[in-house]
């Protein structure tokens, strides 16, 4: 039989998987590596050509503009419709009544012989093709309104849809005295294919826990998991990795290495912290044993996150939050920073950046790397004997960059040995506000709660520098005064 696969090109390895499927028939689907000005007529030629047409449904192609007149085209010359469904998604109206093959848990026999006894029927009984007749206007491609389409697919993250119709406007001249269109078309195809290596390495884990599933193959399952978690660590829904006790195994670091990355051991102990219920009052809380970046996060270790092929523009970092991804989506470029120096605190960075760089780390070093919360930080300031300042309980402004220093800029990281905590941690007063874990009750006009920053600034006064003292913030703030430093568990 001939067939037609629809498919949105993120989707493209469980195409691939489907064409191997139906090597018995002729299968022709759209690579869409090449947009022309003829490429419409291509697909009215293909769709008349087929008997069949395979719809791959997945999040992005039941979006999909063109994958949705592709299939309108293919209903209406009356060609046999075979649903597949590759990944969970909200079935359309339109296709809720008949019957789809369903492999978005992986291929199975059942599955295959579904879809293979659903094109025979179909062979046996095929209708007399109705021939492609489609006004002239409707193969006409207006380039402004596929660069429209093209810009409104990328703020829905449709990125698929917007390579294709960004293709589309460029191939039928679409022209700007201000904007370059190659540039564009070049950032939505790296957001493609970041998106496209997140939806392959869903796939390929799928497929490692039916084999650990299946006791005939378990053992072959196992070593793919090895090899799949070698390169994403953290990636892990099924929590494979967790031994019998439920404790997680070891990640692999690969010998990363990020400059003046160095880590101070708290041991557990006793912290005095605001009682959330009774505001004035404290209470004191056992803290357990963690170990906190001796430095904050400098420009230069941003910027290696920034550079990182697979670091800031990776969509997996941001979907802690659904606000994060949307965040992103809104202002995709990191800005630029106000005080050069490798070895300065990095700032103008929001928290969802913050928190985007602790996942990029946690996957780098193997090992869950976050933000501290507030009973880790005073633990870490104050240390065993309750100190009032990081260094002892006499203030000295030559050991912290505070308003009282009167330096006014942020000071290299490294720079006040003298004013380290109990614990050897530097800055734990002053320099920058530290963006933290800890959630306010506060929300900002979109409902959002809003995020605890600690520690002043080389704006503050001292007072504001006490390890009690905080701002609640929308998450999306960034300012010259606010970075961020790391903790992880012991």
């Amino acid at each position: 039989m001939k067939l037609f696969i629809s498919y949105a090109r993120v989707d493209k390895a469980y195409c691939m998987e489907i064409v191997e499927l139906l090597n018995d028939h002729d299968v022709w689907f759209d690579s869409r590596l090449h947009v022309g000005t003829n490429w419409w007529h291509e697909i009215l030629k293909k769709v008349d050509w087929c008997e069949g047409f395979v719809y791959l449904l997945s999040p992005d192609s039941v979006q999909s503009s063109y994958c949705q007149r592709e299939y309108e085209m293919a209903k209406n010359m009356g060609r046999a419709i075979f649903p597949v469904l590759v990944r969970e998604c909200t079935m359309p109206n339109h296709l809720t009544e008949m019957h789809y093959v369903d492999i978005s848990k992986g291929v199975t026999i059942e599955s295959v012989k579904s879809l293979l006894a659903s094109i025979h029927h179909a062979e046996l009984s095929q209708p007399h093709h109705k021939q492609a007749r489609e006004k002239a206007n409707n193969t006409t491609i207006d380039p402004l309104e596929a660069f429209t389409g093209g810009m409104t697919a990328l703020q829905k993250g449709l990125f698929d849809d917007a390579v294709f119709l960004l293709k589309l406007a460029k191939a039928n001249g679409y022209k700007s005295p201000f904007i370059n269109i190659d540039e564009v078309l070049e950032e939505a195809e790296r957001y493609l294919k970041s998106q496209m290596e997140h939806v392959e390495r869903e796939r390929n884990y799928k497929h490692i826990v039916e084999l650990i599933r299946t006791p005939i193959t378990e053992k072959i399952g196992w070593e793919a998991f090895a090899n799949f978690r070698a390169q994403y660590p953290d990636y892990d829904p099924e929590n494979l990795s967790k031994d019998s006790k439920g404790r997680i195994l070891p990640k692999p670091s690969g010998g990363f290495t990020l400059p003046l990355l160095e880590w101070c051991s708290v041991p557990e102990g006793k912290a005095d912290i605001s009682d959330p219920q009774k505001k004035g009052r404290k209470q004191t809380v056992t803290v357990p044993a963690f170990s906190m970046s001796k430095y904050l996060v400098t420009n230069a270790q941003f910027q290696m996150f920034i550079d990182d092929p697979k670091g800031y523009h990776n969509r997996a970092w941001w979907q802690f939050d659904p606000n994060a991804y949307a965040s992103y989506l809104r202002h995709p470029f990191p800005r630029e920073i106000k005080y050069d120096g490798a070895e300065r605190p990095r700032t103008r960075v929001t928290w969802y950046e913050a928190m985007a760089f602790c996942q990029w780390l946690s996957d780098k070093l193997g090992c869950p790397i976050t933000l501290y919360n507030y009973a880790q930080w005073v633990r870490a300031y104050s240390g065993d004997d309750k100190r009032i300042y990081p260094w002892g309980n006499t203030f000295d402004k030559t050991r912290c960059n505070t308003r009282e220093s009167q330096i006014r800029i942020p000071t290299v990281v490294t720079r006040y040995t003298n004013g380290v905590s109990p614990f050897g941690i530097y800055d734990m007063m002053g320099n920058v506000w530290k963006w933290s874990s800890d959630i306010s009750e506060d929300t900002n006009q979109a409902g959002i709660h809003k995020q605890i920053i600690r520690g002043g600034s080389f704006t503050s006064p001292v007072e504001r520098a006490d390890p009690h003292f905080s701002y609640d913030l929308d998450p999306n703030t960034f300012h010259i005064s606010i970075g961020f430093r790391l903790v992880k568990p012991d």
